[in-house]
């Protein structure tokens, strides 16, 4: 698990990912539990329905700050808007060559392989976040790729590989820590024995430069 103001790290942080692979590897660390209690419902309300919300204030592309902050959010910068007229696959290095940017809608990536080099540089390039997710589009397995704001993004809970700091942060902000949390409720909720996620902060265009974050939560 993560626990705010420590991070996990391992020793494959900077490999590339193949369409073959079926999960992540956590490399040599060392888990570090935040003992910190028994899972509480917060007024009665289930993970999903708290999912639910989160990602509905989310896609809404947060046209102010104000609106988040009134979401109980903090203050998150607007998201970049969707390059007009936008294919609906790509390779990286048209990505990289036209800058584009995908927003909430996304856009599917043909590469077989995917570099977060190559993820960090496109943030860095628009100053804004950009995310990586594993999905089933008519019955293949295929990348699909995200963009937010400068310290926002909004991604679907499938899974969920990774999204970039174009400040070079390490450390998840709390609403990546919040959002991992409520994955992992929500898949307990339908599975209690559901394996503990994991996700990656891509913070720089180093072979190792990404860490590796859990669920502070209790199942």
């Amino acid at each position: 698990m993560f626990v705010e103001g420590r991070s996990l790290r391992g020793q494959d942080l900077g490999r590339s990912l193949t369409p073959a692979d079926n999960g992540l590897r956590v490399g040599g660390g060392i888990l570090d539990l935040a003992l910190a209690g028994s899972l509480v419902r917060q007024g009665g309300v289930s993970a999903a329905a708290r999912l639910q919300k989160y990602a509905a204030v989310e896609r809404a592309g947060f046209a102010s700050a104000a609106t988040t902050e009134r979401a109980g959010f903090g203050a998150i910068a607007p998201y970049a808007s969707r390059t007009p007229n936008l294919p609906e696959v790509a390779t990286m290095a048209q990505m990289l060559e036209n800058k584009w940017i995908p927003h909430v809608q996304g856009i599917t990536i043909t590469d077989r392989t995917i570099r977060f080099a190559d993820m960090f540089r496109l943030s860095q390039a628009a100053n804004i976040e950009f995310g990586l997710t594993k999905e089933l589009m008519n019955g293949r397995a295929v990348y699909r790729l995200y963009s937010g704001g400068p310290n926002a993004l909004a991604m679907p809970g499938i899974r969920n590989i990774g999204h970039t700091h174009p400040s070079g942060n390490q450390v998840p902000s709390n609403t990546d820590i919040r959002s991992i949390n409520e994955a992992f409720l929500d898949a307990v909720q339908s599975n209690p024995l559901a394996r503990l996620p994991h996700r990656r902060v891509i913070w720089g265009s180093g072979p190792a430069d990404s860490t590796f974050y859990y669920p502070n939560v209790l199942r």
